[in-house]
């Protein structure tokens, strides 16, 4: 999963930003890159038990901020590597269809540990069933929280690059 966001502004002001000179866009450039991973790290804390706990990592451990740069433009991508297939799941909620679970001959032995250590067999009949899955946002719910200071270190890369290009 990968959530792209693009600032766009009238004609005359990116006209005006794409005439500044190349140290322009390495100010603006630097700062994406202390905002990118700025936005990881919050994501990654909010993997770390604050909406979701953590069980084995993978998914906390799947999460990325690149930056893309072309002449003109400096982009910023956010989300999950891809290799964690409940990802969106999780950011999205979603129903999961469970296929059930049935006996075949007598006990199907599951161990499983006890609070006391001890082994025991049990067998499940089940039959498929919905599994609603409620959203648990990591990525949009982080990119609602710091909207405002994205806003802030754009406003400041375009401001400290105005000034670089005077």
């Amino acid at each position: 999963m990968s959530m792209i966001f693009s600032m766009r502004g009238d004609q005359e002001a990116v006209s005006y930003l794409r005439g500044l000179p190349d140290a322009v866009q390495q100010v603006v450039l630097a700062k994406m890159q202390g905002l990118a991973s700025s936005i990881s790290d919050r994501i990654k804390q909010k993997l770390s038990g604050e909406v979701l706990n953590v069980r084995t990592g993978a998914l906390r451990n799947s999460i990325y901020a690149r930056i893309y740069d072309s002449p003109g433009s400096v982009s910023l991508s956010v989300g999950s590597r891809g290799d964690v297939p409940y990802a969106s799941l999780q950011e999205d909620g979603g129903v999961v269809q469970h296929p059930g679970v049935q006996r075949t001959r007598g006990m199907v032995p599951m161990p499983m540990k006890t609070a006391y250590g001890a082994l025991v067999g049990f067998s499940m009949k089940t039959r498929a069933h919905e599994i609603l899955i409620p959203a648990r946002s990591y990525v949009r719910s982080t990119l609602d929280e710091m909207m405002p200071d994205i806003n802030n270190a754009i406003l400041d890369a375009v401001t400290e690059a105005a000034s670089v290009s005077s």
